[in-house]
């Protein structure tokens, strides 16, 4: 997210998301242009959103004077320092990781096309990198997510209130993908799960069609995903 180059205001996410740690933390930046938009508003927002309530807080922080808001989870506020300088200074630094989550997406994506599984978004160029929302194949449907569970892989339904119960959701973002076989694993139990339903298709021609996409890309001795150079 190229927050100056697309000057944005506001940038928001999570932290079980891409950065790859497990949820509680939410991570925002906001602009200095955001920042002074607060002065002129008649009603303050509400707390969890106020510069004012925060911003001496994190002043206080970077000037090195004790200061209280509220007990941080302290655990993932650490957690989130190593998982960043992971991502920063492993093998091909940020791009290295932009390639891999490039990569990571075609696979999945050659194994949904494998399984007879359409996407939620009609325009290819509009999917993300980082997940697939997907189409529930006839004779399917909402059950499906239950069905992937019972081999051992979490997926989750849809979100979208018009179309929440048409489609699921498959993560592949964070740390899955310095692991291709837990990719592989996915593929196999969103596989089996389709035809446990009624749902005519190959597993193993799904693994295939994703590590043949993957091939050259996975290191065999440490498991992970890498851009060739």
């Amino acid at each position: 997210f190229e927050m100056a180059a697309w000057d944005a205001d506001i940038y928001l996410t999570a932290s079980q998301k891409a950065i790859g740690l497990p949820p509680g933390l939410g991570l925002m930046v906001a602009s200095q242009r955001a920042l002074a938009r607060r002065e002129h508003l008649r009603v303050a927002p509400p707390l969890s959103l106020d510069w004012h309530a925060i911003l001496p807080i994190m002043q206080a922080y970077e000037e090195g004077r004790p200061s209280y808001f509220a007990t941080p989870a302290t655990t993932l506020v650490a957690a989130l320092d190593v998982s960043l300088g992971e991502l920063l200074d492993g093998e091909g630094g940020i791009e290295g990781v932009f390639e891999r989550q490039r990569r990571c997406a075609a696979a999945m994506r050659r194994a949904w096309e494998v399984l007879g599984l359409t996407h939620l978004a009609g325009n290819m160029e509009e999917l993300a990198f980082t997940l697939s929302a997907l189409r529930y194949p006839a004779g399917t449907g909402p059950a499906l997510p239950g069905e992937v569970a019972k081999e051992g892989v979490i997926v989750a339904g849809g979100l979208h209130p018009a179309c929440r119960d048409s489609y699921f959701r498959v993560g592949h973002m964070g740390d899955v993908l310095n692991r291709p076989e837990d990719l592989m694993r996915t593929v196999e139990a969103v596989a089996t799960a389709l035809k446990s339903l009624g749902h005519v298709c190959d597993p193993e021609a799904a693994r295939t069609a994703a590590g043949q996409v993957l091939q050259g890309h996975v290191r065999k001795d440490a498991g992970t995903c890498s851009r060739d150079e």
